[in-house]
């Protein structure tokens, strides 16, 4: 009586050479590459500035939030005014954050790599 993980194999399949299998998916993902850097070129300067504010935004954002909450506690900020000093510092932390990436985005927008 065979086991049954000898039983669940299939040995009728086609065997893939695997030096052809990378070779292909390395072509894939260079044509994938290719065509992300031809969209990348296509795009509006104010696309990649709105994206580059967009980024900033969420990582300056999720900092601040972060700093806000330690120093809140640290300060002995009482009651819910807590709450009101964290959104204060994760506001304008995206802001400011936000701000420079978008700048940083004007900047390299004239630039072809």
């Amino acid at each position: 009586m065979p086991s049954t993980a000898r039983a669940c194999w299939n040995t009728d399949e086609v065997r893939v050479n695997p030096a052809i299998a990378i070779g292909e998916g390395v072509a894939w993902l260079s044509q994938v590459v290719g065509d992300v850097r031809e969209e990348m070129a296509r795009d509006s300067c104010l696309t990649r500035i709105t994206a580059g504010f967009a980024i900033g935004g969420a990582v300056g954002g999720a900092v601040g939030a972060v700093y806000g909450t330690y120093d809140a506690i640290r300060s002995k900020v009482p009651g819910l005014l807590k709450v009101r000093y964290i959104g204060q510092t994760t506001v304008g932390s995206a802001a400011v954050f936000g701000l420079f990436l978008g700048a940083g985005s004007l900047i390299h927008c004239g630039k072809s790599y």
